[in-house]
């Protein structure tokens, strides 16, 4: 029996995001036992993810509130000890480390293994090293907007485990946990024939948050219909917002409070996921709550800006839903915001999460116009993962291709007998298809700079560094930052092939798209050309 460890030291929602790993190892090799290597404050909810065998838990707040004080290395250096000999006896076949930091990888050195997938520490262990697969998401998430997966399909799709799955999030709750949710809605005078919506007021990050009043304004749109019942959920820390949100309530719409239900800091998380489960919709931004209400199938409306980005964490699950702005400055950095004002918060209005949320929960017509720089997705699968459709057809941008090209460049990294086919281009692009026609000069002209790139490749390595530098190369510039990266830690032969053939996929699908579109070549839009859109 293989024993497998995986290593997910960030916070709640990353290690949902995880949870599909942990299905698809259990899937690959039924008999194999997992073990999960977490913060502390996750026991409960890796308690609840049906595949995993054992648990082992790290105080991470301890850890790093030690390192920040230097008069506190030695009790550091002793908390880690006690740690490292505990994994010391420990005996692993494989290791996943899904986290990119020197605390993660070092623990993922300390077991002895033969394989660790993810990120480790270099032979010299000085640096962190990652597969050719992690490199690659290390390298996009340099190049914001580009996206071309999810971040629980970088998670999910290690190629050394070769699988591809529409497995959605776990979070395994009994029929008691199921029963005591059900309890706690009757108490409060909820029954099974009302509408149940769940808003979550706060996120982490004021940048991800949405005005507290369109909150307030948006609950008593909500509740014009009898039927309604609102949860307020959060943490503690969410305490000062509810307060000021029923207050802001008992001022426009006082009638209307017995129908919202303050459960902010009430709730365990699997008391979480359960009043979840029973709720027809979430309503939040970029939250780790989206993703316990996806494991547990609750249907979700998520407001995503700043430095949110849905392509990357969005709810994952077919059939969710997503308002996402695009506006000119994003999206910004986490914590390094270019504004003071988080004026794209402001974008997204009550009436249209009105009429979004009234369109899922009622399936009336979205009478609601789209403000300007917002665009309404749902989510659905492709073979390699999660995607998110435009609702309404829209202009194709440049940014689209490139998510398009650098997405066959993955599946490269994840296959290598994977060629592109259009037929499956164009059933997963399909809202794209009355678009695309109009960009076939700069398909030709993209495709001509990956040639002389596969050129520049096979006659000086030189000209590829160039290349890095020169503007004119800028869609290619992450797959060259991709290259120049992983051949610091990959075998030479196995990046450079990669590279290679992940650069004769993208042009192999430009070649088709500006071949098939060849009869219905159209101007392309003078304020966009190939060398504009990423810096």
């Amino acid at each position: 029996m293989d024993k497998v460890l995986v290593i997910q030291m960030a916070r709640l929602g990353d290690f949902m995001q995880t949870t599909p790993l942990i299905q698809g190892i259990k899937q690959s090799n039924p008999s194999c036992r997992i073990w999960v290597l977490i913060d502390k404050s996750l026991h409960d909810v890796a308690l609840h993810c049906p595949c995993v065998d054992e648990i082992l838990t790290i105080d991470t707040v301890k850890l790093y509130r030690m390192a920040e004080s230097t008069h506190n290395l030695v009790g550091l250096y002793e908390e880690l000890k006690q740690k490292c000999a505990f994994l010391k006896e420990l005996r692993f076949d494989c290791i996943y480390n899904v986290n990119f930091s020197p605390l993660t990888a070092y623990l993922s050195s300390i077991p002895q293994c033969p394989k660790v997938v993810g990120y480790s520490l270099c032979a010299d262990r000085r640096e962190i090293a990652g597969s050719p697969w992690f490199q690659f998401l290390n390298t996009i998430v340099k190049f914001a907007p580009l996206a071309p997966f999810n971040l629980v399909d970088f998670f999910t799709n290690p190629n050394d485990l070769g699988m591809h799955t529409n497995n959605h999030l776990h979070f395994l709750l009994s029929s008691a946990e199921q029963h005591a949710a059900e309890k706690r809605l009757y108490a409060h005078n909820i029954s099974q024939q009302d509408c149940i919506i769940a808003l979550q007021l706060s996120t982490r990050n004021i940048q991800r948050q949405w005005p507290l009043e369109y909150f307030s304004e948006l609950a008593v749109k909500l509740l014009k219909n009898e039927g309604t019942h609102i949860l307020l959920l959060g943490s503690k820390e969410d305490e000062k917002r509810a307060e000021i949100f029923k207050q802001q309530i008992m001022q426009t719409a006082p009638a209307m409070l017995k129908r919202i239900h303050d459960f902010v800091s009430k709730t365990t998380i699997p008391e979480l996921a359960g009043l979840l489960s029973l709720a027809q919709l979430l309503i939040s931004c970029d939250t780790g709550t989206i993703h316990i209400a996806a494991a547990v199938d609750c249907k979700i409306l998520a407001l995503f800006f700043g430095p949110a980005r849905v392509e990357y964490t969005g709810p994952y699950g077919r059939g969710h839903w997503i308002l996402q702005v695009s506006n000119a400055c994003s999206p910004c950095i986490e914590d390094k915001p270019t504004c003071d004002d988080y004026l794209c918060t402001r974008i997204i209005k009550p009436d249209t999460v009105v009429s979004a949320a009234q369109h899922i929960i009622y399936n009336r017509a979205l009478d609601a116009e789209l403000p300007k720089d917002v665009t309404l997705l749902t989510s659905y699968y492709d073979k390699w993962g999660i995607l998110y459709e435009p609702v309404d057809s829209r202009p194709l941008t440049l940014i689209d291709i490139q998510n398009v090209v650098y997405r066959e460049m993955g599946k490269k990294i994840l296959d290598q007998s994977y060629c592109p086919d259009l037929l499956e281009f164009e059933d997963t692009y399909r809202y794209l298809s009355n678009t695309i026609k109009c960009y076939t000069a700069i398909f030709k002209s993209v495709l001509m700079q990956g040639r002389k790139l596969i050129n520049s490749y096979y006659t000086n390595h030189y000209e590829l560094q160039c290349a890095a530098l020169n503007d004119d190369m800028s869609f290619w510039h992450p797959w060259i930052d991709y290259y120049l990266c992983a051949i610091r830690y990959g075998t030479q032969q196995q990046v450079q092939s990669i590279f290679v053939s992940g650069l004769h996929a993208a042009t192999e699908l430009l070649s088709k798209l500006a071949e098939s579109q060849k009869s219905t070549v159209k101007q392309v839009p003078q304020h966009e050309t190939a060398r504009e859109y990423i810096c």
